[in-house]
């Protein structure tokens, strides 16, 4: 039994204790959830402050921050609405406002991703254009399923159970429908960025050690990316189960925050060996005048690559 396989207030098929056992297990995923964003931040925060908090402004450090901090200070805001029990009228009023906090969850990360994959091909027009449209696209059709008036369960439902959380009433086909929509849209869009990298790699930075840590950088995201949406749909679409949808709106942001954080210990570590070859010297080059922006390597390391020129 789960929460979108029938309308649970009519049908004398879903007995109360399976709804309440699949409510139970959809507000612990969103526990879980909220967990693991407090668990990754504290984990990394040492890190964070070294490397992230230290570093000069930029676009992509805020977005960082964004994708950081954001799910910790609104998710809660999630857990009160979900995860407790409200009266029909309260759901009515506040319900439209609950559900349109997952929106910047879901393209902010994507945002991330695709800063970090037009500064690597070098600021190519061909590659941002292919990003921005499919980002765009992400966007419109997140804000369609977050923000648009959705469904939830009838008054008579609320009335049978003593109130429920406000979320959507995932019985409703259309629901099915946006959710696989934004699914396969994430996808689409996390594989853009990694092709973005790969082709540039091999094709600009002739597979140099910064370029090959991009390749294998984008490579675990977008797996992440697919098997947590892929796990995501085949258990809401085949079981019902609504419990991986809760971290679909999670993971990315952890993902897109590990990356960016992990590139900028790499980049910090990297210099050229004694004996480099001219190529890997001016992979190193091109990638400092181009991706190593003020954001990924402070004043000092930018001076100590500085010495070695584009072509040396």
């Amino acid at each position: 039994m789960s929460l979108r396989s029938a309308d649970f207030g009519d049908s004398p098929l879903a007995p109360a204790f399976m709804f309440d056992l699949a409510i139970q297990e959809y507000r612990l995923g969103l526990l879980a959830a909220y967990v693991l964003q407090i668990y990754d931040w504290l984990l990394v925060s040492d890190r964070e402050y070294e490397f992230v908090y230290k570093a000069p402004w930029s676009t992509l450090k805020g977005a960082y921050l964004l994708c950081r901090f954001y799910p910790i200070l609104f998710y809660p805001g999630l857990l009160w609405g979900y995860g407790l029990d409200h009266q029909y009228v309260t759901c009515v009023r506040v319900w439209q406002g609950i559900h349109a906090l997952n929106t910047p969850m879901k393209f902010l990360p994507e945002g991330v991703m695709l800063l970090r994959a037009y500064a690597f091909s070098g600021k190519s027009r061909g590659a941002l254009s292919v990003l921005l449209v499919l980002y765009i696209t992400l966007l419109s059709v997140t804000i369609w399923v977050f923000c648009t008036p959705t469904p939830i369960h009838d008054q008579s439902t609320f009335e049978a159970y003593g109130g429920l959380g406000c979320f959507p009433n995932y019985a409703v086909d259309i629901i099915g429908t946006r959710l696989g929509v934004l699914l396969a849209c994430t996808i689409s869009m996390d594989l853009a960025s990694f092709l973005v990298v790969l082709v540039h790699s091999y094709r600009v930075y002739q597979g140099g050690s910064l370029a090959s840590f991009f390749v294998k950088q984008g490579l675990c995201a977008f797996g992440y990316v697919v098997i947590t949406n892929t796990v995501a749909g085949t258990l809401y679409f085949r079981t019902g189960s609504c419990v991986g949808l809760v971290f679909t709106c999670i993971v990315p942001s952890l993902i897109a925050c590990r990356t960016i954080l992990s590139l900028r210990e790499k980049a910090l570590s990297v210099s050229p060996r004694p004996m480099a070859s001219q190529a890997e010297r001016s992979t190193i080059g091109y990638l400092d005048s181009h991706v190593l922006d003020g954001w990924t390597v402070d004043n000092e390391t930018r001076v100590c690559h500085q010495t070695l020129p584009v072509g040396y």
